[in-house]
């Protein structure tokens, strides 16, 4: 994709710390029930209301031990003949939920995400198990298993219900002043740490274009090459004479990578929370493009 003007993807990297063993274990098992919302130990993530939100969370519960039960049938039935898809996916979500575990990622609730594949993976297994037990649960103990049943639907519909009846959140400011504050004084290419620069060029509508860099292992600033576009770090196309050297987002000790990379720079903004430094020289030229 590169050599034909795509955007380069950062290589799988293998980012374990097993010294944190302890610790993402907790982490995963916490995100593990979040990803069902059924994280009891935390109803309160994200802003819940805790009065409603705790009983969604208690019963969304019921769902991630469906599907803790489903892993444990499907690894029994890892090597049993004429069965593919039940162990498959079991092994897949024990494989997502280990890499995760000894992964830097298992630092806090956000990195759940990244081993979100285990919900619909988990979901899949545990439906695939239940069709036919559901019928004959039914038989056998109809006088409480059904009521029980009924509860549940009702539960997950009423949250469902909740969930979709809610206004839509407005959007937090992010770095929309800082987008309009850029265009308005003429910068309109530069260069921000990763989760400063392609928010800014979005809220700007491409009136401004932000590159991400990254401080290297001498603590000098180079292009960030994941999901980027290599070209717009070419000092032969683009003249970059900014950059947001602090504010939310921003890399540890960018301001000083910033001095070490370009110099002083000849004036300083603070903007929102933001500090943007400007040059009278294009500071692409000064990027090394070789890492």
């Amino acid at each position: 994709m590169a050599p034909l003007g795509g955007y380069r993807q950062s290589p799988v990297g293998t980012d374990t710390d097993l010294s944190q063993l302890q610790h993402g274990s907790w982490v995963t098992f916490h995100g593990f029930l979040e990803l069902f919302g059924a994280n009891v130990f935390n109803p309160g993530f994200f802003g819940a209301r805790p009065a409603l939100e705790i009983v969604f969370v208690a019963i969304h519960l019921a769902g991630a031990i469906l599907a803790v039960w489903a892993l444990g049938v499907g690894l029994v039935r890892v090597f049993s003949p004429g069965e593919l898809v039940v162990p498959v996916f079991a092994v897949a979500i024990v494989a997502n939920l280990g890499a995760y575990m000894i992964s830097t990622h298992a630092q806090h609730l956000l990195g759940a995400r990244e081993m979100a594949a285990v919900l619909p993976f988990g979901a899949v297994l545990a439906g695939r198990l239940l069709g036919d037990r559901i019928a004959a649960w039914t038989r056998a103990a109809r006088r409480w298993f059904v009521p029980v049943l009924s509860v549940l639907t009702a539960g997950y519909l009423a949250a469902l219900g909740f969930g979709a009846a809610q206004a839509p959140a407005p959007a937090p400011a992010g770095n929309e002043p800082l987008a309009g504050w850029l265009a308005a004084h003429g910068l309109t290419r530069g260069l921000a740490s990763y989760w400063q620069a392609n928010s800014t060029t979005v809220a700007s509508s491409g009136h401004v274009v932000i590159s991400a860099v990254v401080p290297d292992l001498s603590g000098r600033l180079v292009p960030y090459l994941w999901e980027s576009d290599l070209a717009s770090y070419d000092p032969a196309r683009h003249y970059a004479n900014f950059v947001v050297t602090d504010g939310p987002g921003s890399w540890a000790g960018m301001p000083r990578s910033v001095r070490l990379t370009f110099g002083q720079p000849a004036r300083t903004y603070h903007v929102d929370g933001f500090t943007v430094q400007v040059w009278n020289t294009n500071v692409l030229a000064k990027l090394d493009k070789s890492a």
